[in-house]
């Protein structure tokens, strides 16, 4: 999965762990509902100082689901 590598380049490094819990949590919840409802407060969360990071995050939020399709 190269998406979170791609984001956590976008910012600073400071930043990066900030980012990246915010992409476990959405990638961690076992809803649909609640991906959609972490990745919007992420996508808020990241807008003001990382808007490019906010705006990949929106571009892919349908993508988001398509792993709890599959069987377990």
């Amino acid at each position: 999965m190269h998406f979170p590598y791609n984001v956590l380049w976008l910012v600073p490094k400071d930043a990066q762990n900030l980012v990246a819990a915010a992409l476990r949590a959405i990638f961690s919840q076992k809803s649909r509902h609640n991906v959609l409802r972490t990745s919007k407060k992420a996508i808020a969360l990241l807008e003001e100082k990382y808007p490019i990071t906010a705006e990949m995050l929106r571009d892919i939020e349908g993508n988001m689901l398509v792993h709890m399709s599959f069987p377990t």
